[in-house]
């Protein structure tokens, strides 16, 4: 499977079977490259599918009646693929880095931009927590540790 079908399963299949948890319990404005921890350790419970979501609907609010799907030009020119990436450091020190390769996932009062290793993490692997680094500031932003069964 080619790394962006993997992404792309990965991302349909967490919205069916996900658990998230906010790092920041308020939003934030997020600029450069900030470290987000939570109350609990950030760990990979299921077979390789976690990540990190970033909520920016105060950025991108819903028009109704309109779907995201039916925005993607806006979206990724407010926010284009390659310009958010998060990092997960391993005990060893070695580092996982997360991007934001443009998908998305919403519901009906939010909007999320996602970011994935390129390869699946291993069950059972745990961080204390992870930097996002930007390129442009996103303000008034919630960043949120997504759990998903595969």
């Amino acid at each position: 499977m080619n790394p962006i079908s993997f992404l792309l399963a990965r991302t349909m299949l967490s919205l069916l079977w996900s658990t998230t948890f906010a790092l920041n319990p308020h939003p934030v404005n997020l600029s450069g490259r900030m470290h987000f921890s939570g109350e609990r350790p950030l760990k990979v419970l299921y077979g390789g599918n976690a990540g990190v979501e970033i909520d920016v609907t105060k950025l991108i609010p819903p028009k109704p009646g309109v779907a995201y799907l039916d925005r993607t030009d806006e979206i990724k020119a407010l926010i284009p693929p390659g310009s958010i990436h998060a990092e997960l450091k391993r005990k060893n020190g070695s580092i996982i880095t997360l991007t934001y390769v443009g998908f998305t996932a919403e519901t009906k009062t939010a909007f999320y931009i996602t970011m994935d290793a390129a390869k699946p993490l291993n069950a059972g692997e745990t961080f204390d927590g992870v930097d996002v680094i930007v390129g442009k500031p996103l303000n008034d932003v919630t960043v949120y540790w997504r759990e998903a069964q595969e």
